[in-house]
């Protein structure tokens, strides 16, 4: 596979920082990302954050992100679609 490419790691981690800030910052006003009700939006960028249990990417900073994605991830039909995958 090679070797890492550091400093494309270090460009897509502020990225992610960066966006993960800035969803943190709604989520501390908002239940969801469009407001008060759960959506598509919310079940894409679910899909997304989870990617990364996967890494070393840590959602600790990100308290009301961090909440958000846990709720998400406790609903019964993502547990069933988990369970099929598996």
């Amino acid at each position: 596979m090679g070797k890492p490419k550091e400093d494309l790691i270090k460009e897509s981690l502020e990225f992610i920082e960066q966006q993960m800030e800035m969803v943190n910052q709604h989520l501390a006003k908002n239940k969801y990302l469009t407001g008060n009700n759960l959506s598509i939006a919310d079940l894409f960028a679910f899909a997304y954050v989870e990617t990364t249990e996967q890494s070393q990417f840590s959602l600790d900073p990100y308290p009301y992100v961090k909440n958000w994605f846990s709720q998400i991830q406790g609903r019964d039909s993502i547990r069933k679609a988990h369970q099929r995958l598996a």
